[in-house]
């Protein structure tokens, strides 16, 4: 397998940010970008020189090896050497996602990238990045492990007692009802995240392979120790394979691997094969000599990094200086080359016993996802403070905004404050709705990149259950605020009927407002982001909602935004229901509507057929604010959907290899902000 470099050279180009300016902080930074405002993005830059670095062309080149049920493989290489870029890659042709890549990869003896075995290979493999630790932090570790595990087709934590080996397997029994927690929650600590992700991934698939990277760091030695003893064991007891990096193993840690991989700072291999034999290879078969205070791990990495420094003196025979490419060029010619070349042309003709069937992208059916999301948002619902501020604003603002307009006449003066009244009660609804989800849609936003990525459950259930168990809260302010307020201030009830409208179009504007955020939470890249453009797009249907300016003095070439604001026909639905029926200082109101309010919009003797009555018009209302939550919701979900390529997570991750650095210009000046040295 190998790696072209400039594949990931392309994907670093977006996500390495430039250096904020004026218009960054103002704008932030994702529509200062947009705008061609922000500051120049690091490019990935060759070093202007004439080393061997500047001809690679790879960050993995010429990786070949044989994971088999059962067994662990242990990769060991420099920084920057390439490891998460080979994990990831295999991770995604087992998946048979396309990559950028020569080379080629069987499972069982079939090639998954083969049209043929379309779909047959999903969910085999779990990839746990280094640089992964999107957990929910409000639940516990046991929570965590089993809401994964119920995402499997063979649940593992459908009884309690089921779970529980998994977790002392990972050493997290003694924490399993600590909260995940995050920088803002206490909860576990670095390391044990980590194997909470790791063992997230592992029973929330049916998973046989497993890519741990760099699984122990932020761990002491001695748990260190105990994870690596751990999955050698679970995967000589369950059969399934597990190739892990580790950065610089202890001996003992190194001790436990049946199998290893090494890789010089180019990502080309040095050596696959037996743990046993390495170091019989590197001694004997290319004469470099172990220092007796030098443990073996330490050794076989400084040979991948600089060979040249454990040759013998000269005279003994060698006719240049060997660096770490030309180890890596005759590795195929050494006893320990030749025979991994007859492991792969066995593995290479062995099939698999029976031809393998596609599997279904999820495990479970959509209703089982939705039951199990709900259970989960629950939860999350129940948990999250911000819930109850909601609940108790809306309580507290209803009698503010009702005392705020108490006992207003019903006189013309007093149907105009009515109006204010009425138009304060829509902006707080709507305003609330639409911005009090967003944060906690965000956070959760990169766990369900993860879960998606991983085949949990689909885009459809995550949103649906979103949709449900954002609903409770939404109807309470709704209905709390509405209780505390329409009475104080004496709208017109018609015996329960006006409230009763007045309260199912508060509900309806607030479940459209929630829409709206779950547009913007899913739509935009951050929670700063939505922060600027959330407050414009609230300000804008709440300037065209025809209280002021009123609908005639709105610019012809803008009153098509009054069409589209759903605030809007919140307002005219509600001032019609408060006037229709009664004089307004000797006038119908209907009429009084009309030339007080300009409403409706469209006046009864100008509209079509069916329009041409205030109980029309106000249904109509109602009708529309209802067709407006459904197209927030689709393209919510679709978004949602989309915004997995845009802002999820990749495997791809940008290696920075010798002979590469991140530059940044300005000016004519550039400034190298990485770069890695080739000597010791």
């Amino acid at each position: 397998l190998s790696v072209p470099k400039d594949a990931v050279k392309e994907d670093a180009k977006d996500e390495l940010p430039g250096a904020p300016n004026f218009v960054t902080a103002i704008l932030g930074t994702w529509i200062a970008g947009k705008l061609k405002c922000a500051s120049p993005r690091p490019e990935a830059n060759e070093h202007q020189d004439d080393s061997e670095h500047k001809k690679r062309n790879y960050v993995i080149s010429n990786v070949s090896l044989v994971l088999s049920p059962g067994e662990t493989t242990l990769i060991i290489a420099p920084s920057s050497s390439g490891k998460s870029t080979l994990m990831g890659s295999i991770s995604n042709l087992c998946q048979g996602i396309p990559q950028n890549k020569e080379g080629t990869l069987l499972v069982g003896g079939c090639d998954p990238a083969d049209p043929k075995y379309e779909g047959c290979f999903r969910r085999l493999t779990a990839f746990a990045d280094q640089g992964d630790l999107t957990l929910t932090p409000v639940l516990t570790v046991k929570e965590t492990v089993e809401f994964t595990s119920s995402c499997a087709e063979e649940p593992r934590g459908g009884e309690e007692d089921n779970i529980e080996p998994y977790l002392r397997l990972a050493g997290l029994d003694h924490v399993a009802g600590t909260v995940v927690g995050n920088a803002e929650i206490r909860g576990v600590s670095g390391g044990q995240k980590r194997r909470v992700k790791v063992l997230e991934q592992a029973v929330g698939q049916d998973v046989r392979v497993l890519l741990l990277d760099e699984i122990t760091n932020g761990l002491d030695s001695a748990s260190a120790l105990a994870t690596c003893k751990n999955f050698v064991v679970a995967a000589q007891k369950t059969g399934i394979t597990i190739l892990v990096s580790l950065l610089q193993p202890s001996i003992d840690m190194y001790e436990q691997f049946p199998r290893i991989l090494v890789l010089n700072q180019f990502g080309e291999m040095v050596y696959s094969g037996p743990r046993e034999k390495a170091l019989e290879h590197f001694q004997a078969d290319l004469g470099l000599t172990k220092p007796k205070e030098m443990d073996e791990p330490e050794f076989l990495l400084r040979c991948a990094f600089r060979p040249q420094d454990f040759e013998e003196e000269e005279g003994a025979g060698k006719d240049e200086e060997r660096d770490s490419s030309m180890v890596a060029s005759t590795f195929g010619d050494t006893p320990a080359g030749k025979a991994l070349s007859r492991e792969l042309d066995v593995a290479e003709s062995t099939r698999a016993k029976k031809e393998p069937s596609v599997v279904r992208p999820f495990a479970r059916s959509t209703w089982t996802q939705l039951v199990l999301l709900c259970g989960r948002g629950k939860k999350l619902k129940l948990r999250n403070p911000g819930n109850v501020f909601r609940v108790a604003f809306a309580i507290i603002f209803g009698f503010f905004v009702g005392t705020l307009f108490l006992n207003t006449p019903d006189d013309a003066a007093g149907t105009q404050t009515r109006a204010g009244y009425a138009f304060t009660m829509l902006l707080l609804l709507f305003t609330v709705a639409a911005n009090s989800p967003m944060e906690a849609n965000f956070n959760d936003r990169g766990t369900f990149y993860c879960h998606r990525q991983s085949n949990f459950y689909s885009t459809r259930a995550y949103y649906i259950s979103t949709m449900l168990w954002e609903f409770p809260v939404t109807f309470l302010e709704a209905t709390l605020m509405s209780v505390c307020s329409f009475f104080l201030v004496g709208m017109e009830s018609y015996g329960g009927a006006g409230f009763l409208y007045f309260w199912l179009m508060a509900l309806s504007l607030s479940l459209c407002g929630s829409s709206l955020s779950r547009v913007l939470s899913y739509g935009l890249p951050s929670n700063d982001v939505a922060a600027t453009l959330g407050p414009a797009f609230l300000m804008v249907f709440n300037l065209t909602a025809g209280f002021a300016p009123q609908y005639p003095a709105i610019p012809g070439w803008l009153r098509w935004l009054s069409w589209l604001s759903p605030c809007a026909y919140g307002f005219e639905g509600i001032l019609i229901n408060e006037v229709y029926t009664r004089d307004v200082g000797g006038i119908p109101g209907s009429v009084f509507g009309q030339n007080a309010f300009s409403l409706p919009r469209i006046p009864y003797d100008e509209a079509s057929a069916g329009m041409k009555t205030p109980i029309s018009v106000m249904f109509f209302d109602i009708y529309v604010i209802a067709a407006l939550t459904i197209i927030f919701e689709v393209i919510g979900c679709v978004l949602l959907h989309k915004s997995q390529a845009w802002y999820g997570p990749s495997t791809k991750r940008y290696q920075v290899t010798s002979g590469m650095s991140l530059t940044a210009s300005n000016a004519d000046v550039t400034k190298k902000i990485f770069s890695f040295l080739s000597k010791d």
